[in-house]
């Protein structure tokens, strides 16, 4: 391991450290009066399933040298791990807190929602390590560039929908499915729009966004639904309706991936 793959090792310990303090350290020591132990079981299990999806990434379809080299599997392994407690640390920021708002309010709502937030983070980090390349910056890069476009997801239903009060405030549990649908199918097209060998940062962003762009598409519908969907006093709920929107999004997600194909 050369000295800069040291420090991002260093980085990714540090930043393993987010995911400690605002998920597994409140999973185990919250009281079961302030959060029972099944809530808290499920926080840590979507970020598990999570963290699945990036090991069988890494262990299927990363780079050659990375998943025929227990070291690199376990590398970028923690490398993802410190993604996923970067991405509940920045939500905690951008209005949804695993601790405050899942775990400690027994927000049911929020739970949903932040089950499909990382798994559409993990689906955008593995994407960026599918494909040949020179080093670890260029899994950052490409990795970076889906999960950046999901933040922007989330800041455009914010100003269009105000989801992030719909999730916290209202309690809305229809919006917390529709939440995770939307998240899951953009992660799935983003992450394959990450994919494929590095030549440049200039042909990474190219091909990002050439095969990216379809999912504005799903974005657009989404903040369509949700002004539509918004509970109101004669429209309480609506959960079946968002059952089938949160749906509609993976099977677009879905159709969208596979028109280029799963694999570059």
């Amino acid at each position: 391991m050369d000295e800069a793959e040291g420090f991002v090792g260093l980085m990714s310990l540090v930043a393993t450290w987010l995911t400690v303090r605002h998920l597994l350290l409140p999973a185990v020591t919250l009281s079961r009066l302030v959060a029972p132990p099944w809530r808290r079981a499920a926080a840590v299990g979507l970020f598990l399933a999570a963290m699945g999806i990036v090991l069988g990434g890494l262990t299927t379809v990363s780079a050659s040298d990375v998943r025929s080299d227990d070291f690199y599997i376990a590398y970028f392994a923690l490398m993802g791990w410190a993604w996923l407690g970067g991405v509940i640390f920045l939500k905690d920021r951008l209005g949804l807190s695993m601790r405050d708002d899942v775990l400690e309010r027994r927000n049911t709502a929020a739970l949903v929602a932040f089950g499909g937030v990382l798994v559409g983070h993990a689906l955008a980090f593995t994407g960026g390590n599918i494909g040949e390349g020179p080093g670890w910056w260029c899994v950052v890069a490409a990795s970076g560039l889906a999960s950046l476009s999901l933040f922007g997801v989330w800041l455009l239903m914010h100003g269009i929908a105000r989801v992030p009060d719909l999730l916290t405030v209202e309690r809305d549990l229809g919006a917390g499915v529709r939440t995770a649908g939307l998240f899951v199918a953009c992660g799935a097209v983003f992450g394959r729009a990450a994919a494929g060998d590095w030549l440049s940062l200039g042909d990474t962003i190219v091909s990002f966004v050439a095969v990216a762009w379809p999912a504005l598409g799903i974005v657009a519908v989404a903040g369509i639904v949700e002004r539509a969907l918004a509970p109101s006093r004669s429209m309480p709920g609506r959960l079946p309706l968002s059952l089938l929107a949160a749906g509609s999004y993976l099977t677009a997600g879905a159709a969208m991936v596979a028109r280029v194909g799963w694999l570059p």
